[in-house]
């Protein structure tokens, strides 16, 4: 790990158990009888529990169990797979429960908190420890050395309590902050549907293509300089984030320069996603371009710039086209060739949309808007308390800041 001012213990001092889990032939359940058996799939990332899918083993087979039945307080972590060094905390949700073979089980000897132990594991510093101890390749694995060897920061017992209360406490807040997102979100799923249900897909209408005033495909281009080239920016399917562009991540390339001026992007332009999708996922997602800086920005050639028509609201074309991507419709418009979804463009610009007189257009657009303004404020600040986490782990388990003077 990072340079420590804190005294240092090996894992193998601070375990009094150390156990894997195992599953009975043919597996566990899903069913909700016998006792639920915890795997990697389970854990997610901050280390909560995800129990909506639980799997369940026998009873008879979990009482034969002599490793992986838990007990409240354990640390889990997931020893095979693309996820190795997954952690997770039981706080003892069942009455009895078992883990399966992709997990193991750390239980803490009395001098180091369970708490503390579990968000150490977490840090970026320790995740870089850990991996150090994956073996294989093909199916990696944790190897036995980590549970013995790893080397734990060791402050003293009242330090640890602080440590761990302060990662609680900022928990507690992002989950909260989560919370307060997923109640806006269901909000704004209501208000589009009842906005703009009755408008998309339906007989009458006017097709999508008389609501734009130019439509055109992307460009790819070199992505090192070349002579006569022109320098743009150029967004790509991986810029595309959850109500939005991650602009920060926008990759420049070199296109002629004609090319670049026929298409580069306006401020209020629509960036239709039309290829690239996969199983399960449909193409057509739909992003407000709305840059942050005076860059030359295009689009790349998995992608359609839509110019809205001057007697259409921006924001209400926005919010419709969006609204259009999340119903089975979209599948109507969708063809797959050599396992790439594409979108079929003449098709979707011909689905019909009942269009309202401009200021009901503006209207709806507004509501959208506010609601959507008041979930992204809600991101940042989520960003913000994760980057303050990060920051306390760093400075924590380092010794950088002691909560208890040395």
């Amino acid at each position: 790990m990072a340079d420590s001012s804190l005294p240092m213990k090996t894992l193998g001092e601070l375990l009094s158990v150390v156990e894997a889990g195992s599953r009975p032939l043919g597996g566990a359940s899903s069913g909700s009888f016998g006792v639920p058996s915890l795997g990697a799939e389970n854990i997610r990332l901050d280390g909560t529990l995800d129990l909506r899918s639980v799997r369940y083993i026998p009873k008879d087979f979990f009482y034969s169990l002599r490793t992986g039945r838990l007990k409240p307080f354990d640390i889990l972590i997931n020893t095979i797979g693309a996820q190795i060094g997954k952690v997770g905390r039981y706080m003892g949700e069942y009455a009895e429960a078992a883990i399966n073979g992709n997990l193991a089980l750390l239980r803490c000897v009395d001098n180091i908190l369970p708490g503390y132990l579990f968000y150490y594991l977490q840090s970026e510093d320790a995740q870089h420890d850990i991996r150090t101890f994956v073996m294989g390749s093909a199916q990696p694995y944790l190897s036995p050395d980590f549970f013995v060897e790893m080397n734990i920061p060791f402050p003293s017992m009242k330090e640890q309590q602080q440590i761990a209360k302060m990662f609680d406490d900022i928990d507690e807040v992002i989950r909260s902050t989560e919370l307060t997102i997923t109640k806006y979100e269901d909000v704004r799923a209501g208000l589009t549907y009842d906005l703009l249900s009755r408008l998309v897909g339906g007989a009458g209408g006017r097709p999508v293509r008389d609501l734009i005033y130019s439509e055109f495909a992307g460009e790819w281009g070199e992505a090192k300089e070349r002579n006569g080239l022109y320098g743009c920016m150029v967004l790509r399917a991986t810029n595309l984030i959850i109500d939005g562009i991650d602009y920060e991540t926008v990759a420049r390339r070199f296109i002629s320069k004609p090319k670049v001026m026929d298409k580069k992007l306006r401020k209020g332009d629509l960036i239709l996603e039309a290829a690239g999708g996969g199983p399960g996922v449909p193409v057509g997602r739909v992003a407000r371009f709305d840059p942050p800086d005076d860059q030359v920005y295009i689009v790349s050639n998995f992608f359609r710039t839509l110019r809205p028509a001057a007697n259409v609201d921006k924001g209400f074309l926005y919010y419709t086209l969006d609204y259009l991507w999340r119903q089975p419709k979209i599948w109507q418009v969708q063809q797959q060739t050599t396992g790439i979804i594409n979108l079929k463009v003449a098709d979707y610009l011909d689905i019909r949309i009942i269009v309202p007189p401009f200021e009901e257009q503006r209207q709806i657009a507004r509501i959208l808007d506010d609601i959507s303004d008041t979930i992204q404020a809600n991101r940042r600040q989520l960003e913000k308390l994760r980057q303050l986490r990060a920051g306390f782990a760093d400075d924590l388990f380092s010794g950088k800041v002691r909560t208890v003077k040395a």
